[in-house]
C-alpha cells in the first residue's frame, strides 16, 4: 500500500481499457442510481415553479439558467443532472423485446418449463454455441452430425455405415451421449487453448455468420407443440401488437391425455390457485388413455389474455433451468467483473427511468413555460399508473368475503337479482382492470418507441416521439450530434463519366464552379492572382 507522502499527485498513473461491458439496467440499479421517485403528475405549482415529487422536481437538476439543484448543490452549468424512476404497479412487456419474450415462450414447455426440444438436441445446440465461442466453425459444424453410438442410422449417412453402427457392444444412452458431447467439447476447446485462442477472440464474419445462423435454427427448432421431454401438449399463444399475449385453451382430447398421464400445469404465481391443478385433482384418474385419443381435437373456444407477470415467471423458470444455453444465446458477459448469470427480467420493465432534466429542457416564452415533449409521454404512464393502481383496488373489494352481498331476508327472486347485479360489478370490475394494464402496456410503449403506439395518429400529426425517435437515424443523437459535421464551402455530387473531356480531367457542375467559392483576403502577394 502506498501513504499520501509517497504518492506523487503530479505525475498520472498510466492505464489502459482491458474491455467494456453492455448491459441493461435491472429494477434494483434503475432504483439505487434514481434521487427520487415521481409521485406528482403536476409540474408546475400557481407560482411557476417546479412541484416536489414531479417531473421538474429540483432534486434532478436545475430547470432555469439560475437556479440551484438540490442534490448536488451546483449551479445549472456545473450540475450533470441525477436521474429519477416511476414505479409500476405490474410489470409491462419491453416493448423493444417483446418480440423475443415471445418467441421463448412459443418454445417453453409450460409444464415442465424446459425448452420443447430432446435433451440429445439441447446438448448438441449448447456445445456447438461453445465452440463458435473460440472461433471454431468446423468442429461446430461436425458437433451437428453427432448421433447415439451403437443405434443403427436410419438418415442413410454415409459417414457412418450401417455395418459399422450395428457392430456396436451396447446401445449408447442420452444421459451418455450428454456426458460424451461435453467431454468432447472440453477436449477441443482445452486443445485450442493450447494453441493461443481464447474465446471470443475471433471476431471474423464467418464465426458471426455462423452464430446468427445457429441462433436462428435453435430458436426455430424449439417452436412445436408438444414437448420432447414431458410429452405434454402445450397451448397455442398469440401476440396482439405489441400491447398483449393470448393464449388458448387446450382440446377436450389433449386435457384428458393430460389427465391419464397425471401431467399437471404448475401454478407459477403462488398468489393464485390453478383451476386446472384443481379440477385435476378432483377428477383424477377418471379416464384411460384409449378413450382420451377418441375425444375431439378441435381446440376449446376459451381464449384468456396472458398478464406479463405470468410471462415473467414463466421464463424464470426457464432461465434456472436451461441456465447454460440460455446464457450462450442470450449473453453470458458480466457485469464488472460479478457473475454471469442470464435473467428473464430483462425482457419486461417494473420501473421507468426518468432522465435529469436538463435533458428535458422546458421551453420558456415571456412569462409561460411550455414543457417539454418527452414531459407528456411520462405523464401519461404516471396517471395511467395511478389509474391501474384504483381499478386493482375496485377488484380487491369483490375478492373479500366481508363484501359479499348479504341475503338474509330477502325472497329468492330478490335474491338472485343481488348476486346477479354484484356478479355483473365484479365482470366490469376486472375488466376496467384489463383494460387498465393494457393501457399501462400502450403508455410505455409510447414513451420508449412511439411506432409501438396502436391508436391511430390525426392526419398531418406526427406522433411523440419516444426514447428510440430520439437515438436512431440520421436525426438522432448518435448521428447529428455526435457523429455528424456541419463543413461549409463544401459539396457533394454523383460521379459520371462524360465523353467530352479527357481520362485524365474531371467534370465540375456549373452550379458547383459558380456558387462554390470561399472568401480570400488580398494581399500584396496575390494581387495579380485574384484579378
Amino acid at each position: 500500500s502506498l501513504s499520501w507522502d509517497a504518492m506523487d499527485i503530479t505525475r498520472a498513473i498510466t492505464s489502459h481499457v482491458k474491455s467494456a461491458s453492455f448491459s441493461f439496467l435491472t429494477a434494483e440499479e434503475v432504483r439505487s442510481i434514481s434521487v427520487r421517485q415521481v409521485v406528482n403528475p403536476v409540474l408546475l405549482d400557481n407560482a411557476n415553479a417546479p412541484t416536489e415529487g414531479g417531473l421538474y422536481d429540483p432534486a434532478f437538476g436545475p430547470m432555469r439558467l439560475d437556479d440551484i439543484c438540490q442534490t448536488c448543490h451546483m449551479n445549472h452549468f456545473d450540475c450533470p443532472g441525477h436521474f429519477g424512476h416511476i414505479e409500476l404497479p405490474a410489470p409491462v412487456f419491453h416493448p423493444l423485446f417483446m418480440n423475443h419474450a415471445y418467441t421463448l415462450l412459443r418454445g417453453t414447455c409450460l409444464y415442465c418449463h424446459h425448452f420443447r426440444i430432446s435433451s440429445m438436441a439441447l446438448a448438441k445446440y449448447t456445445a456447438q454455441f461453445r465452440l463458435l465461442e473460440y472461433g471454431l466453425v468446423d468442429e461446430a459444424h461436425k458437433m451437428a452430425s453427432e448421433q447415439l453410438r451403437g443405434v443403427p442410422n436410419t438418415d442413410g449417412d454415409e459417414d457412418e455405415p450401417l455395418a459399422q453402427a450395428t457392430q456396436a457392444p451396447a446401445a449408447e444412452t442420452v444421459p451418455e451421449f450428454v456426458e460424451r458431447i461435453s467431454s468432447m467439447v472440453r477436449t477441443i476447446i482445452a486443445r485450442a487453448e493450447k494453441h493461443g485462442l481464447r474465446r471470443h477472440a475471433d471476431k471474423g464474419m464467418a464465426t458471426y455468420a455462423a452464430r446468427c445462423d445457429l441462433r436462428n435454427v435453435f430458436l426455430k427448432d424449439i417452436l412445436r407443440r408438444r414437448c420432447d421431454r414431458c410429452s405434454a401438449v402445450n397451448p397455442t399463444l398469440r401476440k396482439d401488437g405489441f400491447v398483449k399475449i393470448t393464449e388458448r385453451d387446450l382440446s377436450a382430447r389433449d386435457h384428458a391425455i393430460h389427465e391419464a398421464r397425471g401431467i399437471k400445469r404448475p401454478n407459477v404465481l403462488l398468489d393464485r390457485t390453478s383451476a386446472q391443478a384443481e379440477n385435476a385433482t378432483e377428477t383424477e384418474s377418471t379416464m384411460t388413455l384409449k378413450e382420451a385419443r377418441k375425444l375431439s381435437k378441435e381446440a376449446g373456444d376459451h381464449t384468456r389474455v396472458v398478464p406479463p407477470s405470468e410471462c415473467r415467471a414463466n421464463l424464470r423458470r426457464l432461465f434456472a433451468k436451461e441456465r447454460e444455453i440460455c446464457a450462450l444465446v442470450f449473453g453470458r458477459h458480466p457485469v464488472f467483473g460479478g457473475k454471469a448469470a442470464p435473467s428473464a427480467d430483462v425482457f419486461f420493465m417494473e420501473v421507468v427511468c426518468v432522465t435529469p432534466t436538463r435533458f428535458r429542457p422546458a421551453s420558456v416564452m415571456g412569462d409561460q413555460t411550455f414543457e417539454n415533449a418527452q414531459n407528456e409521454l411520462l405523464t401519461k404512464v404516471l396517471n395511467t399508473t395511478f389509474y391501474v393502481r384504483d381499478c386493482n383496488d375496485r377488484a380487491q373489494l369483490f375478492q373479500r368475503k366481508t363484501n359479499y352481498p348479504v341475503l338474509d331476508g330477502l325472497d329468492d327472486g330478490q335474491a338472485v337479482a343481488v348476486q346477479r347485479q354484484w356478479e355483473l360489478d365484479r365482470r366490469a370490475a376486472m375488466d376496467a382492470l384489463l383494460s387498465a394494464m393494457v393501457q399501462l402496456q400502450v403508455s410505455v410503449n409510447c414513451y420508449i418507441d412511439s411506432s409501438k403506439n396502436p391508436s391511430p395518429q390525426r392526419q398531418g400529426q406526427a406522433a411523440t416521439p419516444g426514447v428510440k425517435q430520439g437515438l436512431e437515424k440520421k436525426e438522432g443523437l448518435f448521428r447529428k450530434h455526435m457523429m455528424g459535421k456541419r463543413v461549409n464551402h463544401a459539396a457533394r455530387s454523383v460521379i459520371s463519366p462524360d465523353v467530352n473531356i479527357e481520362t485524365n480531367e474531371i467534370g465540375v457542375p456549373p452550379v458547383f464552379a459558380k456558387r462554390l467559392t470561399y472568401t480570400e483576403p488580398v494581399t500584396v502577394h496575390n494581387y495579380e492572382l485574384m484579378r
